[in-house]
């Protein structure tokens, strides 16, 4: 069995999840949504017969690159994002080992992955686009073809995942572990000499670049950590009980986007890889307020942003396909708390039981903390914790809201 990688997180060691295991997981079914259909809808993106997952966006936000198995194994398939395209989606990888995990250059002009075709363990590797359109189009699909334009960095010294290019295109930085070490560690390799050195002895996984290249966000534990790459101060953006894994920086900078574990979807008692995770979102900054962006009723992770909109692979009816939402996430956003509290109510009085409403609520006293009329709002969502199931979620919630507003006599009983 290889071990190919879709998440990795840290917790008393490092976990992989392995191709058995994710499609195990394929049998998380979403749940029926009965709230109101103001709720924007996630669009399907793929829909191939296979598992389609880990999406990446060209800059230009016209190419998507993705790993699938519909052709039997595990490789890069390319999609034309551009309504004006009408091209089938096309192989880009032939070998019979696992690929996985790509990004695309800051040009756009080439594909960083991991593959385990010379070692099981997985190395870096770049293929130009023009080498994988040859290799498609060559008689046989020949697999020698393709492998002619590929450039490996990294060897079988070492178990290297989680590529990502530096803003200039001249460092690919990833996740890697000495076969003598126990640790995972960020690593930065020069494309155009294949020279590694750690970053800063930054010990986790999952790096991701801000577009100005100056800081790092990482996974480190179960929480998210930006490093200050000029004066290598280092931020813890995420806490708690959670899971938080798969970072990636917007665009602009301001946000970082990521996948949380949080509720125990499959009520056994604790929170695992088992359970529906959904994507998230925190301000990068002094507020770091946090938005959720899927509502939990199907198993979504691996968030990839381009421009105005959120890519990602999401699990339903047994089947993983990348599905955009708007960048913002399922609820649209209002900067006005006043309009932001009319929609919630709108959408949800009277409802319970519903993830949506759930997500709304969160988002609400999230994004407005300080504003009056919040304490009901954290009620709410502790009521919809509570209606659902997740009792433990409940407990906490209400009473972290006697703790912040002692001194309201209709939530303090």
């Amino acid at each position: 069995m290889s071990a190919w990688v879709i998440i990795v997180f840290m917790k008393n060691g490092f976990l992989k999840i392995t191709r058995s295991l994710f499609l195990l997981l394929l049998l998380v079914h979403p749940v029926k949504v009965e709230a109101g259909s103001q709720f924007i809808e996630p669009v399907q993106i793929t829909s191939n017969p296979g598992q389609d997952f880990a999406p990446a966006v060209s800059p230009d936000g016209k190419l998507l690159v993705y790993v699938s198995d519909q052709s039997g194994n595990l490789d890069l398939w390319l999609k034309f994002l551009d309504p004006a395209v009408h091209l089938p989606d096309r192989r880009l990888t032939f070998h019979s080992a696992e690929d996985n995990s790509p990004a695309f250059s800051p040009d756009g002009k080439s594909i960083v992955f991991v593959s385990n075709r010379s070692d099981p363990r997985g190395d870096i590797y770049i293929l130009p686009l023009d080498q994988g359109k040859r290799g498609a189009d060559s008689e046989s699909g020949d697999r020698d073809t393709v492998d002619e334009g590929l450039v490996r960095l990294t060897f079988a010294d070492s178990s290297d995942s989680d590529p990502v290019w530096s803003p200039d295109g001249q460092w690919i930085y990833f996740t890697s572990q000495a076969r003598e070490s126990n640790q995972k560690k960020i690593f930065k390799i020069e494309v155009k000499t294949g020279s590694k050195s750690p970053v800063q002895e930054v010990e986790g996984i999952n790096p991701s670049i801000s577009r100005d290249g100056r800081y790092l966000a990482y996974v480190s534990g179960n929480a998210l950590w930006v490093r200050d790459m000029k004066n290598n101060k280092r931020v813890l953006l995420t806490s708690g009980a959670q899971m938080d894994v798969s970072p990636q920086w917007s665009p602009d900078g301001k946000h970082v986007y990521f996948t949380r574990y949080q509720e125990d979807s499959n009520f056994d008692g604790k929170v695992t890889i088992e359970d529906r995770p959904s994507i998230r979102r925190v301000e990068w900054g002094a507020s770091s307020r946090f938005r959720q962006l899927t509502d939990n009723t199907t198993y979504d992770l691996l968030p990839a942003v381009a421009g105005k909109n959120l890519y990602y692979a999401s699990t339903r009816k047994n089947r993983t396909n990348i599905w955009m939402l708007p960048a913002d996430g399922m609820l649209i956003k209002e900067i006005d708390y006043g309009k932001s509290l009319q929609i919630v109510n709108d959408l949800c009085s009277g409802v319970m039981a519903d993830y949506r409403c759930l997500m709304a609520y969160r988002n609400l006293f999230q994004e407005f903390d300080g504003e009056k009329g919040l304490a009901r709002i954290r009620y709410l969502a502790a009521k919809e914790e509570e209606a659902l199931g997740y009792l433990k979620h409940a407990e906490e919630s209400f009473s972290a809201l006697i703790k912040k507003y002692p001194d309201d006599a209709e939530y303090k009983a």
